[in-house]
């Protein structure tokens, strides 16, 4: 059965109450036996592949996509655990998890109003990519093929999944959902409140979402890391786990990660980029490249920072320009959150009008009129 009917199926179910989030994930996941489509699309969900996306872009001008996380499922790995599922960890455990750089931008790193950790990966090696290239990632990401040549069903997992889709449709020019590959598309919000880790009229952040089954990671905003946090938590709202710590078993997900047999995926781009200087040979720690910026030097008050990059790579003049500016423009309004971060006592309030990610992103905490 083809992804568009398979998908019809399942939002018919969703809207019509039958279905939820949770069931569709749990059965990809072989969790659960009971029947939530035709059996012609049961059979055809059998070959489904769950893929996770997390975006991370500059804080002051959401333009500038920075980097891109990848988490893969496939239905064999998911296969291959059936009759052995003592934890949730085995189906963990064969993820394939990328993270690329995104090269023209990979000098903007967060540091003022969210904490960026681009070099701290902790699940594989980071590699740096171009546009086309992330391009080409996200499509051989997405678009997959079965030993008989047809496209396989697609299940996307994202946390408030709608902006990394929003973005990336804005600035690469890509469209997700137009691929007509993705027959449901699963939020960790959504999850969270169908296992009852939180209230209806609540949102939760990653770190408060992990942290329910004592999982704390370090290097968060880090699109690689935030993407396997994300799945590891729909799987585990997937298969029912209580709320216990599974902190060990995460610690031993990273170190095998980290191994030479783990499952990182096929490194995409290169692995060595200098975001000084632009060389391939080199990264910018080891850097010895003289650079000037014009934009620095012209400022008083940034002459200190002259020489540590170059004029195109000025990360002051794009936040002056945005700073300059009243509000952020039509076009990044309407696709793209203001911040990186959201406005933790809005997101975690009760009161629809402030959870909603949209309101939540559109300020920062210390300026919440709520605030006190």
């Amino acid at each position: 059965m083809s992804p568009h009917l398979i998908k019809y199926q399942l939002d018919t179910g969703l809207r019509c109450g039958n279905l939820t989030q949770t069931k569709i994930l749990a059965h990809c996941l072989r969790q659960s036996t009971s029947s939530i489509v035709s059996t012609e699309a049961e059979q055809s969900l059998q070959s489904a592949v769950i893929v996770g996306l997390d975006a991370e872009w500059f804080e002051y001008d959401p333009s500038y996509i920075t980097e891109l996380g990848i988490s893969i499922l496939q239905p064999e790995k998911v296969n291959a655990t059936i009759g052995n599922w003592l934890s949730p960890w085995k189906v963990i455990a064969n993820m394939l998890n990328l993270h690329v750089r995104i090269r023209p931008n990979a000098h903007l790193v967060n540091s003022e109003l969210c904490p960026g950790n681009p070099d701290e990966f902790q699940f594989g090696k980071t590699s740096f990519v171009d546009v086309d290239q992330a391009r080409g990632l996200l499509r051989d990401a997405f678009v997959q093929f079965s030993e008989h040549g047809e496209p396989r069903p697609i299940i996307f997992v994202g946390h408030a999944v709608d902006n990394d889709i929003a973005v990336i449709k804005q600035r690469f020019g890509f469209d997700i959902e137009a691929l007509g590959v993705i027959v449901a598309t699963i939020d960790t919000q959504v999850l969270a409140v169908e296992s009852g880790l939180i209230a209806k009229a609540k949102k939760i952040r990653l770190c408060n979402l992990i942290g329910k089954y004592g999982i704390w990671e370090r290097y968060l905003h880090n699109a690689g890391n935030d993407t396997v946090c994300t799945m590891v938590a729909a799987i585990l709202m997937a298969a029912g786990s209580a709320k216990a710590d599974h902190s060990a078993s995460y610690k031993e997900l990273k170190y095998y990660a980290q191994s030479d047999s783990g499952n990182a995926m096929t490194p995409y781009g290169i692995p060595r980029f200098c975001t000084k200087c632009d060389s391939t040979k080199h990264d910018s720690n080891t850097c010895s490249a003289t650079v000037i910026c014009d934009y620095c030097m012209a400022t008083p008050s940034l002459i200190w920072k002259a020489e540590t990059h170059k004029t195109d790579k000025c990360r002051e003049a794009i936040k002056y320009a945005m700073l300059d500016e009243e509000e952020p423009s039509p076009e990044i309004k309407v696709t793209v959150h203001r911040f990186p971060c959201p406005c933790s006592l809005c997101i975690e309030s009760t009161d629809p009008k402030r959870h909603e990610v949209e309101y939540a992103y559109s300020h920062l905490e210390q300026d919440c009129i709520y605030k006190g």
